[in-house]
Parts: structure tokens; C-alpha cells; sequence
């Protein structure tokens, strides 16, 4: 956005940042800390849940720079979208299922913070995490195809088995091994794009040394299988190929080769398509992909540790799938519309509306559950407390969330002053508090007045709640 100032009769151009301003962010982020306390009074995951949210903006404000950089930040970034939805997962699943709910209004929150304190999280980063999800995607389902075979087979030690001793103990199980793990190699040398491993100049060299290299193996892999074919006839190479058929020291090294070279051949396949397809440069397929795979791998391999169930685990795998993959379109298709705001403004204003709206329904959440079923304890205080907060600081953010935004649209971050901003946040503040405290005292004599304070009670004390708020920002705002 742009704006022309006549000075001495010259017209000149500025540019102008439409972004929240930062005073105007910063208060909208301490209400929205504010609001994850608030809620964890009521659900303990809404704390780590608020935390994952931060880490999928930074992880996605942090794709940029060095490959290594981009395959790292992958990686935590789709272990963090793992977690969150295990997270949600496990609250909706356990005794309290609107804890679930709770953990998916702070993961929306700390989003929204997010969005508010990385500086530089444009539209082409969004893009960018978009595509980074979608690697995600195809991560977690590889993973639990991985995990439901694993199931299938009866755990991991009888998957690991049942590959270490394909075709049993015999001279048949080291013939399937020998010609298994030549076809893996043969075919993660074909399925490697080329431009992976060599230079333009040296492609014609790498080509012939491939070819000489699988024929070989081929030799190699006809001598080996049909020697042990043939070692029934021979009394004394019966016994040193039996020998070797039952030797962990032999099919390990066999077992590892083929699951390796499957795994790089599909891999390599999918590089190929995607690279045939670029149309722009830089091309981060494989960087995404592998970062994906083993961000997603090391989310496994803890929840593992922890001894997550394998149902439970394919569960969040596949959540996390669906998740990544349709959050990652929208994404990618939000960075490919807006590739000319530059500067990230509708990202900003969006992490208002976003905050304030999950603050909102955070606080009917909380005050739908408060109930004294046995006159007024301190517990149910603080979570009708908690409710009221929610509220309050859901129409602090609402209010200079729409302030900031009109600020920055018509006077840009950098030509608005912080003293007004300042008076304003403060102006906002006190209603919200004056609303809070008019709402405290009808709770309190709600539970004066009544043994059994309920739902419908506390929604009247809600709206008395807003009706204070409205009537003070029509009056006086």
C-alpha cells in the first residue's frame, strides 16, 4: 500500500506497513496469555496445547535459507502438527472430552500470538508451510502404513523377524533374500533422479558406471542364488549354505538392504514426479520430504518410548494426515492468492479476529461446565473466574484488535503513535475490567441467592457480562 504526501509542492511516496501496530499486538498477546491461563484452570492441556500453536508459526516462519535449514524445520514442524493433534486426540478421548476442545482453542491462540511476534511471516512463508504440510501428509501416511503392517504382523519385533527371516531358515529364505535385496538396489539406483547425485557435465559418466554397477549385481545375485539352488546336490556346500541361511550375521545385513532400498526407491520415485513437475525454482522437494519423514519418524519413535498403544498411534497418524493435508492446501492456496502482500498484513489482522474468536468460545466452553451441584467451592469459583476472563479479554482483543487494524490500514505501523495506542489499549482495558467486575459480583450473588449454581445461572451472568461490556463501548467508546 502506498500513500502520496505534497511537501514544498513535491509529491512523494511512501510506502506503508499495514500491520498491527506493535503496541496494539503486544496488548492483544498478553490477553491472550492471559486467556491460556484462564483456561488452564479448567484444562491443563490448554497450556502445551497454546505452545504447539506458537511452534507451527515458527516452524512455518522458519522455512527459509539453507536446505538443511528447510529439512530440519520440516521435520519439527510436522512432529509439532503430530502432537497437537494427539494432544486433542487424547483430551477428547479421556474423562473430561471438552478438555479436547479446550487444547484445540489454545493451539487457535497461541497460533494467533504467533502470527503477532514473528516478525516476516508472509504470505509466501504460509505458502511455503502450506506445501511443507502436504509433505507432512504423505509422511504420516507412509508412517501408518508403516505402524498398521507393523500391527499386522504382530508387533515390532515379530515385523522385524518375518523380514529378517523371509522365506524361513533355509537355503530357499537366503535365495529370496539374495534376489529381494538386489531388486531394492537395482531399483533405488533407477528411481534416484540423477540430478540428485551427480552434475549436468558428469551425467553421462554417472549413467555408465550405474549400468555397470546393476549388471554386475545382477551377475553377482545369478551366482549367489543359484549356487545355493544347486547346493542340495553337493553334500559339503549343503552344510556351509544351511549355515549361512540361519545366520543372523548374513540375513540381517540382507533384511537391512531391502527395507533401506525400497524405502530410497519410493522416495526416489517421488522426487522424480515432483522434480518433472517443478515449474520454479528453488525446488524443495527433497529437503520437505525427508525432514517430513523424519520429523514424523522421531514422533513415532516417542510415542514409542512412552508406550503409546499402536490403535492410539495409527490414530493420530491418520488425524494427522487428514490435518496436514487439507490445512496444507489451504495454506498453499492462501500464499499463491496473495503473493502481493508482501508484507503480511491480512495475516496480522487475521490473528486478531483469530485470538478473539477462540477466546469467545473458550469462555462458553468453561462457563457451560461450572456447576455447584453442593453449595460454592473455591474450585468451581475459579473456573467461573476463568469463564469470565475468557469473556473479558475476548472483547479487550475484539475491541483493539479492530483499533489496530483500522490503524495500520490508514496510517501504517510505522507512522502510528504509540501514545494513542497506548490510551486506547488502556480505555479498552478499563471497560473489559469494569464488565469483569460487575460480572464477578452477579456470580457471587448468584451463589448468595441460589444453593445450586448452573449452567443457565452462569449464561445469565455471561450476558449480563456483554450487556455491561456493549453498553459501555456505546456509550462511551
Amino acid at each position: 500500500m502506498t500513500a502520496r504526501h505534497d511537501r514544498d509542492g513535491e509529491h512523494t511516496t511512501a510506502t506503508l506497513d499495514p500491520r498491527i501496530p506493535e503496541p496494539i499486538g503486544a496488548a492483544v498477546v498478553i490477553a491472550a496469555i492471559a486467556g491460556v491461563l484462564s483456561l488452564g484452570i479448567h484444562a491443563p492441556l490448554a497450556i502445551p496445547g497454546a505452545v504447539l500453536g506458537i511452534g507451527l508459526v515458527v516452524g512455518m516462519a522458519g522455512l527459509t535459507r539453507s536446505y538443511w535449514r528447510i529439512g530440519l524445520t520440516t521435520g519439527l514442524y510436522v512432529a509439532i502438527a503430530g502432537g497437537s493433534v494427539g494432544l486433542v486426540g487424547v483430551g477428547v478421548t479421556g474423562a473430561d472430552p471438552m478438555a479436547g476442545v479446550l487444547a484445540l482453542v489454545a493451539i487457535v491462540i497461541g497460533a494467533g500470538v504467533g502470527l503477532l511476534t514473528v516478525d516476516g511471516l508472509t504470505p509466501q512463508s504460509v505458502g511455503r508451510g502450506g506445501v511443507a504440510a502436504m509433505y507432512g501428509a504423505v509422511a504420516a501416511t507412509v508412517w501408518a502404513a508403516v505402524v498398521l503392517a507393523v500391527e499386522t504382523a504382530g508387533g515390532v519385533g515379530a515385523a522385524v523377524s518375518e523380514l529378517v527371516w523371509l522365506g524361513g531358515t533355509g537355503s530357499l529364505g537366503l535365495r529370496v533374500s539374495i534376489v529381494l535385496a538386489a531388486l531394492a538396489v537395482a531399483a533405488s539406483a533407477f528411481a534416484i533422479p540423477p540430478a540428485a547425485l551427480t552434475r549436468p557435465e558428469t551425467f553421462g559418466r554417472y549413467r555408465t558406471i550405474r549400468r555397470g554397477a546393476v549388471v554386475g549385481l545382477a551377475i553377482a545375485t545369478v551366482v549367489l542364488a543359484g549356487g545355493a539352488s544347486v547346493s542340495r546336490y553337493v553334500p559339503g556346500m549343503a552344510d556351509v549354505v544351511g549355515a549361512l541361511a540361519g545366520s543372523a550375521v548374513v540375513r540381517v545385513p540382507l533384511a537391512v538392504t531391502i527395507a533401506t532400498g525400497t524405502a530410497l526407491a519410493a522416495v526416489g520415485a517421488v522426487v522424480r514426479e515432483i522434480w518433472s513437475r517443478a515449474s520454479t525454482q528453488p525446488n524443495l522437494a527433497v529437503p520437505m520430504l525427508a525432514g517430513a519423514l523424519l520429523g514424523v519418524g522421531g514422533f513415532v519413535a516417542l510415542a514409542v518410548s512412552f508406550g503409546v498403544a499402536t490403535g492410539e498411534m495409527l490414530s493420530v497418524l491418520v488425524g494427522t494426515a487428514l490435518v496436514l493435508g487439507v490445512g496444507g492446501s489451504f495454506a498453499w492456496a492462501y500464499g499463491v492468492e496473495r503473493t502481493d502482500d508482501a508484507r503480511g498484513a491480512a495475516l496480522s489482522a487475521a490473528a486478531t479476529i483469530a485470538v478473539a474468536i477462540a477466546l469467545g468460545i473458550g469462555g462458553i466452553v468453561t462457563g457451560a461446565g461450572v456447576e455447584l451441584e453442593r453449595g460454592f467451592s473455591v474450585a468451581a469459583a475459579l473456573e467461573a473466574t476463568a469463564a469470565l476472563t475468557l469473556f473479558a479479554t475476548a472483547a479487550f482483543v475484539t475491541d483493539v484488535g479492530k483499533y489496530g487494524r483500522i490503524l495500520g490500514w490508514e496510517v501504517g505501523r510505522d507512522g502510528a503513535r504509540p501514545l494513542p495506542q497506548f490510551v486506547r489499549v488502556g480505555w479498552s482495558g478499563a471497560i473489559a475490567v469494569a464488565g469483569f467486575v460487575v460480572a464477578a459480583l452477579g456470580f457471587v450473588a448468584a451463589t448468595l441467592f441460589a444453593p445450586v449454581l448452573s449452567a443457565p445461572a452462569m449464561l445469565a451472568v455471561v450476558l449480563g457480562l456483554g450487556a455491561v461490556l456493549l453498553g459501555s463501548w456505546l456509550l462511551f467508546g
